[in-house]
C-alpha cells in the first residue's frame, strides 16, 4: 500500500500552477517548492537574488516583492508565460 501512497503524492498537484515567493533559501519556501515540484506542479519561484543553482523550480524570477517595481516585474513575467486566464486557478504562496 505504501507504493500507492507514493503514487498519489507524486501526482497530487499534477498540472497545477504555483507561484512561491522566497522559495530559494533553506527554509520553508524552499521546502514548499521541492514538495510541490515533486508532486507534479509547475512552480515559479521568486527571490531577491538569483540562486547559484536552481534544481527544483520550473522557473525563477529575480525580484524583491517588498517594492512596487518588484511586484510589477513578477506579475508581468508570469503573465508573459501564459494568458491571465491560465493563472486564475493558480496557487500563490508567500513565504
Amino acid at each position: 500500500m505504501a507504493s500507492m501512497d507514493k503514487l498519489l503524492y507524486e501526482n497530487e498537484f499534477s498540472g497545477k500552477r504555483v507561484l512561491v515567493t522566497g522559495g530559494t533559501k533553506g527554509g520553508i519556501g524552499e521546502a514548499i517548492v521541492k514538495r510541490l515540484t515533486h508532486a507534479g506542479a509547475i512552480v515559479i519561484t521568486t527571490a531577491r537574488k538569483t540562486p547559484d543553482e536552481m534544481k527544483t523550480s520550473d522557473l525563477f524570477i529575480q525580484a524583491d516583492i517588498s517594492t512596487p517595481d518588484g511586484t510589477t516585474k513578477i506579475v508581468t513575467e508570469v503573465l508573459q508565460l501564459q494568458p491571465e486566464a491560465y493563472w486564475r486557478k493558480a496557487i500563490w504562496i508567500g513565504s
